[in-house]
C-alpha cells in the first residue's frame, strides 16, 4: 500500500506539515516506529565507581575523563570525530559550533561549522574545511588547534571540581568567544559503531561577533563528542537527538535508525550534582504527533515523549519552532529549535519544563 499523507499545509517553498497521515507498518517502521531494546531490569545503577573503558558495554553509562573528550588518532582505518557545542541565550540568540574530524594517520579533513541564530532564524553559518595537517590535537585533554592557534580548550577546575571549556573561532568575519562552566555530571555510552560522550548542561557565559556586532550572552549550553567508523551509513541510516532540563533535572535521548528497518533508543535521566542514569527502553515510548515535508524529505514537526517505571515520570511535548537544513556530503543534517514543554517527575521531585532547545536529525545517504 503507497503511503497516504491526507492533507497538507505548504509553510515555504521547501517545508510542508503533513496532518492527519495514514501509514501502512512499512513506512511507519522505516520513518519512526521503534524496536525497543530489552533490559532485563527496571532497578537504575549509580555509576560512580565505573570500570575502564574497554569494560563499557552497550546500554551502559560510565564516568567521564578529560582524556575521553580528548583526540583520539587511528592508524588502521579512517574514523570520525566530532566536537560539538551549543548554547540557548537570554537575549534570544543562540548557537551551535561543531568541529568534524575525518582522519587515518597523517591524512585526512577538518571541517569546522558555525551556526548563529537570532530568535531561532538561521543569520549566518559560516563553514570552513581544512586540511588534517594544519589540524593539532592533545591525546590527553580537549585541546584542539588550527594553524597552531587554539581553539578548544577543556579543563577539570582543581578547586571546584566543574569541567570548563573555552571556545573560540573566527570563520568569514563572524565569531565567538564563550566559557562554559558544567551544571551536571557527564557520562559516556556506547552506540554499537562508536561512541557518544554528554556533558549535558553548562552555564555558558561570552559574546559573538555577528555581521559586525558585537553582542555580549549568557545562558546555558550543552557538549557532546562522538566517535564513529566512516563506514557507519552502511549500517545506520541515521538519528535524532534532544536534550532538555528543568531546575534540577533533565533528559538526553537519541534514537538510532538501523539499516533493515530497526532502531534503538538511548534515554539518560541527567540530574544537578547527582549521577546521571540510564534508562530502560521499555519504559520510553518516542512518537511523533505529526511531521512535515522538508527538502523533499519527510521529517517530525511535533513530538511526544512520554516515561513511566517506580520511580521516573516524563511526560514532555516537543513542537518545532524552527529548522534548517544542511546538505553535506552523503549527509542530510536538520537543526531544530523545539519549543518543549511538560513535566520531570523523579522520586517525587516534579518540574516543569517550558523551554527552547536545540535538537538534531541526521540521515545519511
Amino acid at each position: 500500500m503507497p503511503l497516504s499523507l491526507g492533507h497538507s499545509i505548504k509553510i515555504s517553498d521547501n517545508q510542508t506539515i503533513v496532518e492527519n497521515y495514514n501509514f501502512d507498518s512499512y513506512h511507519v517502521s522505516e520513518i519512526f516506529n521503534y524496536e525497543q531494546q530489552q533490559h532485563p531490569s527496571n532497578e537504575y545503577p549509580v555509576y560512580d565507581n565505573i570500570e575502564p573503558e574497554e569494560n563499557l558495554e552497550s546500554g551502559e553509562l560510565a564516568n567521564i575523563t578529560l582524556e575521553d573528550d580528548a583526540f583520539h588518532k587511528t592508524y588502521d582505518f579512517y574514523h570520525a570525530e566530532n566536537w560539538y557545542f551549543d548554547a540557548v541565550f537570554d537575549n534570544n540568540y543562540s548557537m551551535a559550533f561543531n568541529v568534524l574530524v575525518l582522519q587515518k594517520g597523517n591524512h585526512g579533513i577538518v571541517l569546522i561549522g558555525l551556526y548563529l541564530y537570532d530568535d531561532t532564524n538561521l543569520v549566518s553559518n559560516p563553514r570552513k574545511l581544512h586540511l588534517y595537517k594544519w589540524f593539532s590535537a592533545s591525546e590527553e585533554k580537549p585541546i584542539l588547534k588550527l594553524y597552531n592557534k587554539t581553539f578548544i580548550v577543556g579543563d577539570i577546575d582543581s578547586n571546584t571540581s566543574s569541567w570548563i571549556y573555552d571556545v573560540s573561532s573566527e570563520i568569514e568575519g563572524q565569531a565567538f568567544n564563550l566559557h562554559f562552566v558544567n551544571l551536571a555530571k557527564g557520562w559516556k555510552t556506547d552506540t554499537r559503531m562508536g561512541w557518544w560522550l554528554v556533558l549535558p548542561r553548562f552555564n555558558v557565559t561570552g559574546w559573538l561577533l555577528l555581521n559586525g556586532k558585537n553582542i555580549t550572552v549568557s545562558g546555558e549550553g550543552y557538549h557532546d563528542h562522538n566517535w564513529f567508523y566512516t563506514y557507519t551509513p552502511l549500517i545506520q541510516k541515521g538519528w535524532h537527538f534532544g536534550n532538555f532540563g528543568g531546575e534540577t533535572l533533565g533528559l538526553s535521548w537519541v534514537k538510532i535508525f538501523n539499516r533493515g528497518f530497526t532502531s534503538k533508543i538511548i534515554a539518560v535521566l541527567n540530574q544537578k550534582d547527582m549521577s546521571p542514569i540510564m534508562l530502560d527502553s521499555d519504559d520510553v515510548e518516542l512518537s511523533v504527533d505529526k511531521y512535515m515535508f522538508d527538502h523533499g524529505k519527510l521529517i517530525p514537526k511535533i513530538l511526544s515523549l512520554k516515561i513511566e517505571d517506580e520511580w521516573l515520570k516524563v511526560d514532555v511535548r516537543m513542537e518545532i519552532v524552527n529548522v534548517h537544513h544542511v546538505k553535506l556530503l552523503f549527509v542530510n543534517y536538520w537543526r531544530y529549535h523545539l519549543r518543549i514543554v511538560g513535566t520531570i517527575t523523579y522520586n517525587q521531585v516534579r518540574e516543569e519544563i517550558d523551554t527552547v532547545e536545540l535538537s538534531e536529525l541526521m540521515r545519511f545517504f
